[in-house]
Formats: structure tokens, sequence, C-alpha cells
């Protein structure tokens, strides 16, 4: 057999080149993908301990208005240590302007992330 009549065994380096290649740009975007997916779980689970922190008070102030143990007018704040950093908590009790003898809640839940301080909040109203 002379030089050009073999019949062709394996890949050319072409091909090698463009496989590593196009193997290449899927891995990028995986590795980017799982990336993204990382922030947006930490996100998530920030805003679900500020849910959690937010609602955990907004109970204790509704049985407090629901036992009139409260007087009509309160607030506060609090700094709240979890795992994934500080919560500040702010709430205020007041009188619902629209109907006489209902007490309005809100409980503000504010944390920080990478674009600056976020925020949750929750309203109720008691009748006491």
């Amino acid at each position: 057999m002379e030089g050009g009549d073999w019949p062709a065994k394996g890949f050319t380096l072409i091909e090698v080149v463009l496989a590593v290649f196009f193997l290449a740009v899927g891995l990028l975007a995986l590795v980017a993908f799982l990336v993204k997916l990382g922030s947006i779980e930490g996100a998530s689970a920030r805003r679900l301990y500020a849910a959690f922190c937010a609602q955990e008070k907004m109970e204790e102030l509704e049985f407090w208005c629901a036992t009139s143990a409260m007087p009509m007018h309160t607030h506060g704040r609090e700094i709240v240590e979890r795992t994934t950093g500080s919560f500040e908590r702010t709430w205020k009790v007041a009188p619902y302007e629209a109907v006489e003898g209902i007490q309005e809640i809100e409980v503000t839940c504010t944390y920080q992330w990478k674009d600056g301080p976020q925020q949750l909040t929750l309203r109720s109203l008691v009748l006491p």
C-alpha cells in the first residue's frame, strides 16, 4: 500500500481541536450556571430567614394585642443574629385609622445583600 491508498483511521487534528473547543464552551456555560444558581440560593436563604424573623415577631405582637396586654401605640427595634447574618427587625403597633377598635401591626426585617440593604415587611390587623 502506498501512502494515499490506506483507509483513514482515527480523527484529524482539526476534529480533535473542534471537539475540545465545544466541550470547553459547554463546561464554561455549566460553571457559569452553577455560580448563578449558588447566588440565587443565597439570596433565597436570606429572604426566607427575613420572612421567618418578621413572622416570629408578628405572631408575638398579635398575641399581645389579642390579650390586650400591650398599649395601643408601641414600636421597637432589635437585631436578630442568624447563621446567615444579622437582621434588623423593627415593628410598630398603632390603631387602624379606617376602623375604630382595630390595631394595625407592621413588622419590617432589613438585611444586607450584594446590592445593598433589602427589606421584607409584613402587615396585619388585630381585633383586641
